[in-house]
């Protein structure tokens, strides 16, 4: 796991808060332990969520709601119910209110969340079992070198050729420019123009397949219901993922990184019928949390919420509601004239010009996090990496970290030459080979691996982007160098 103390954290402990019903206590006790033994103050509280909030002397760093809400069921056993809050609507066919937990924690009065917090919208304590199990083993787990991916997949837009070859577009150059340098990226499009496509049949098999493989978040975005996601229409059908999907391999564990749903009421916890952002919860192999919207959301604050959680995710943000709080925070005051021209009404509009500050004000309310906000991300730490030119090439050494036991190295173009839109194949076979082919581009090729015994140094004579990863710890170490070819005696130290 990443490491969750830094400097300043070393002065104080952050307080986790729990805000459940008395039938979940005692399933809650394991999680309760690892955050103790995480360096984090605990409390566990069966009062109301604002009265848990105003009588805390503390003000949480992460508050766990631990309960299922209906508003149709009042006195149950397992509700802790959320604020119901009036959306502003574009389109008349909305829903008028939307279920929100952000709103508690919104401690300034400007609508915005202040603290990190999260539900698990469980109705039974085997529902608790599940998530606790899969949290606690999710971040006892050894890191790999596949927690440096981030897949993502993206349905079509649907707003029209012109407007879906910009958004098609925008995607992938927002990968490229707001990632980590030290990230892979794996994508899957909705588009059979491109390469990054595959068989479009074949698109949730894929995801959910590189979802096992790992990354440090998996990402969807497009065009959902509460128990559906949707890529694309192929063959007179819908491609489609929803809670009546096949899915094998999430029914045995471990389980996955979290997952980002960036479309429309899929994390609609509030009501009778398990959402898709649930049932992905509750599968025993699925995603360890998901983050999800209770209502139709708006893709322009959906865009700015990307672009920011990529950014975010360059930084210190060790744990998933850092991560989420920070990338909201920031999306609420993200600005791109040219963007909001284009993605403003393409969903059409009420009024004679749509309200772009109140569409962000209820992104930021309307998704939650179903999980804990204080799950570990399994984020890298830093490498220290000392360069100096030597002839043609770059002398280089690494000091082998506590723990390490490999050291990984591996090289990507510093540009990434993106492959080119193709003539749709008609072969389920080819379209998959074309897939794997396109996302090669993302992939640090491998140069050296050396273990503990062996002298962490040596001489590159390439040029472009080398990874170096020290794994081995509780979680992996990374400096990412851009070498170009020698012209000046040169000495670098990074750390």
């Amino acid at each position: 796991m990443a490491p969750v103390r830094t400097q300043a954290a070393e002065r104080f402990k952050r307080f986790w808060l729990v805000v459940t019903r008395p039938m979940f206590v005692d399933a809650l006790q394991p999680l309760v332990e690892a955050r103790k033994a995480g360096n984090l103050i605990t409390k566990v509280t069966t009062s109301s969520v604002r009265k848990a909030i105003s009588e805390s002397k503390l003000t949480p760093r992460y508050l766990l709601i631990v309960g299922d809400d209906d508003p149709d069921e009042p006195d149950a056993e397992w509700r802790v119910p959320s604020k119901q809050l009036e959306l502003y609507r574009w389109e008349a066919r909305q829903r008028k209110r939307f279920a929100s937990d952000g709103y508690y924690t919104d401690r300034d009065g400007d609508l915005v969340p202040d603290i990190a917090i999260g539900r698990i919208p469980a109705r039974t304590v085997e529902d608790v079992e599940i998530c606790v199990r899969k949290i606690v083993e999710y971040e006892k787990r050894a890191p790999t070198i596949h927690d440096l991916d981030l897949p993502v997949w993206s349905g079509s837009p649907m707003y029209g050729e012109a407007v879906d070859t910009v958004a098609n577009s925008l995607l992938l150059s927002t990968l490229q420019t707001r990632r980590a340098d030290w990230m892979s990226p794996w994508v899957l499009m909705a588009d059979a123009r491109q390469p990054f496509c595959g068989w479009p049949a074949d698109q949730p098999e894929n995801f959910l397949q590189r979802m096992r493989e790992g990354g440090l978040l998996h990402i969807f975005i497009g065009h959902g219901l509460p128990t559906s996601l949707y890529a694309m229409h192929f063959d007179n059908d819908w491609i489609r993922l929803s809670t009546n999907s096949n899915f094998e391999t999430f029914e045995q564990g471990p389980a996955t990184s979290p997952m980002i749903l960036l479309t429309c009421s899929a994390g609609r916890f509030d009501g009778r019928e398990t959402s898709i952002a649930e049932k992905l919860l509750f599968l025993p192999g699925g995603p360890v949390a998901t983050i999800a919207a209770s209502t139709q959301s708006h893709p322009l604050p959906n865009y700015f919420t990307g672009r920011e959680l990529l950014s975010a995710l360059k930084r210190r943000n060790y744990r998933l509601g850092d991560a989420w709080l920070s990338a909201q925070r920031r999306a609420t005051k993200a600005r791109d004239p040219l963007i909001e021209s284009v993605l403003m009404e393409v969903e059409g509009k009420l009024e004679a010009e749509i309200d772009v500050a109140k569409l962000r004000r209820d992104q930021a309310l309307m998704y939650n996090i179903l999980g804990d906000p204080a799950t570990k991300l399994r984020r890298p730490g830093d490498l220290n990496v000392i360069l100096k030119k030597e002839g043609d090439g770059w002398r280089w050494r690494v000091i082998p970290p506590k723990d390490a036991t490999r050291l990984d190295i591996s090289i990507r173009p510093t540009t990434v030459q993106l492959p080119t839109s193709t003539t749709p194949p008609t072969d389920r076979n080819d379209a998959n080979a074309a897939l794997n082919s396109a996302n090669r581009c993302f992939v640090f090729e491998p140069i050296a691996t050396l273990k503990a015994d062996e002298p962490w140094e040596g001489v590159l004579r390439k040029t472009g982007d080398v990874r170096f990863v020290a794994s081995g710890g509780d979680y992996l170490r990374v400096r990412v160098e851009t070498l170009e070819a020698p012209t000046e005696e040169k000495d670098q130290s990074s750390t």
